[in-house]
């Protein structure tokens, strides 16, 4: 009885030592965990561009942005870029009291997931056009952009990519004080860019 309690705790010792060969396959096996792997965003879908007057309503309210004395006409284009790539776009140019400007443009990038990409990398590597002009990346839930512009002159621009799909720009010059350039962002609806996309899954 003394030899089989010896034997019994051999074998459990040994088991408890000996090394695992590792698996030749490569594939996990029941003892073996895979190692992470990093997320990988998944390329866009391509999808039908939006009508121009959806995407007009996307461009923030008169309303909501300040000192603003005339508000010219909007204008719509549409750019063709081979094997089905469409960009659709909407702008609007205001005006303020003071004589100052901003225009305001929305593209849609639905029907070009790859031309979507190139704009992505411009984002994510802004310049400034000179030393004395500030910049300012933003980073919100609803996408990523930067924007630029000159505490003295108050010129400036925007660039933004919205929802994995649309393009916001602005540019303006001698914007008032109280439009604040590194929030200009925030005049456009956000939550409706998120919500069309969802829409059309």
């Amino acid at each position: 009885m003394r030899g089989l309690g010896l034997l019994v705790a051999t074998c459990f010792l040994y088991s408890c030592t000996r090394s695992t060969p590792p698996n030749s396959a490569g594939v996990p096996t029941a003892e073996q965990t895979p190692p992470a792997t990093p997320a990988v965003e998944a390329p866009p879908v391509r999808q039908t561009p939006v009508p121009a007057e959806t995407l007009l309503a996307l461009l923030p309210p008169s309303s909501t942005i300040p000192e603003v004395a005339e508000v010219l006409p909007p204008s719509s284009g549409r750019k063709v870029l081979g094997e089905g790539s469409v960009v659709l776009s909407v702008s609007q140019e205001v005006r303020f009291r003071n004589g100052g400007y901003l225009w305001m443009m929305v593209s849609d990038y639905g029907a070009a997931p790859s031309q979507l990409y190139a704009e992505l990398d411009r984002i994510r590597n802004p310049a400034k056009d000179y030393p004395s002009q500030q910049l300012e990346l933003l980073h919100r839930p609803e996408g990523i952009g930067y924007v630029v512009w000159d505490p003295l002159s108050r010129n400036g621009r925007l660039r933004a990519v919205v929802a994995r799909r649309f393009l916001i720009q602005a540019e303006g010059g001698d914007v008032p004080a109280s439009l604040v350039w590194a929030r200009l962002l925030e005049l456009f609806p956000l939550p409706q860019y998120q919500q069309l996309v969802s829409q059309q899954r």
